[in-house]
């Protein structure tokens, strides 16, 4: 049950137990005892406030839950889509900024989740399909010896 449900019923059968809330704390506080895991604590914070009566405790409370609660929903929309994975708390030094992996693979070498660039030379500017480096390998590779010029030579793919 929400805090609005549970105000409304809360203000419905209070009138049934005068003695149990018979002045404005002891309301708050038998209030603040059937409110949800989630507000309790800023509910007892609130009572703190002098100025605070029982309406405006409800109206917090419910404000309160529903923030919790949206917030709740963002980090599960996170953890589902694995926005997660990375924390962005520092940089390079050269305004990149520096990711922790947590990718959770077993694989040889550094783990080059959240890296900028290449992934094959690591220099930033381009991505590993436009690296130079491999294209001169692949240039190199791509070669064919001039034995097999002749037209019975199998041709290459």
């Amino acid at each position: 049950m929400g805090v609005r449900e549970y105000a409304l019923k809360f203000t419905q059968l209070s009138k049934y137990a005068p003695t149990i809330v018979a002045d404005s704390r002891a309301r708050m506080s038998k209030f603040v005892s059937g409110v949800s895991e989630i507000v309790v604590k800023e509910c007892r914070t609130t009572m703190l406030i002098n100025e605070i009566d029982i309406s405006r405790l409800m109206v917090h409370a419910e404000q309160f839950e529903d923030e919790k609660l949206k917030e709740n929903s963002r980090e599960a929309k996170r953890a589902k889509t694995g926005d997660d994975n990375f924390s962005h708390a520092s940089s390079d030094g050269h305004g990149q900024p520096r990711f922790q992996q947590r990718c959770g693979k077993k694989h040889e070498g550094k783990c080059l989740v959240g890296m900028y660039g290449c992934f094959s030379c690591g220099k930033i500017g381009y991505k590993m399909r436009d690296c130079p480096m491999l294209m001169a390998k692949g240039r190199e590779g791509k070669q064919v010896p001039s034995s097999r010029s002749g037209s019975n030579a199998p041709k290459q793919n």
